[in-house]
């Protein structure tokens, strides 16, 4: 018996739960000094892990989500 993966099912399954700085830097190709100003503004939500700001996979999704998009001329 064969069990197929949908693409949605994949990309869920890659994604990790939560992020470092760092590695929400990488995942999502918007640089360090952008992700804090984001972070200060409330447009991106963050959590506190000890000394650590940790970011929701759910809560970066959400942000990228929300810029506006680019209109075509």
């Amino acid at each position: 018996m064969k069990t197929s993966i949908s693409r949605d099912d994949a990309f869920t399954s890659s994604l990790k739960l939560a992020y470092t700085i760092d590695q929400a830097v990488e995942a999502s190709g918007i640089g360090r000094t952008e992700m804090f100003i984001a972070m200060k503004q409330g447009k991106l939500r963050a959590r506190k892990l000890g000394k650590r700001n940790i970011i929701l996979a759910s809560d970066l999704i959400a942000f990228l989500e929300s810029l506006p998009v680019r209109e075509v001329a």
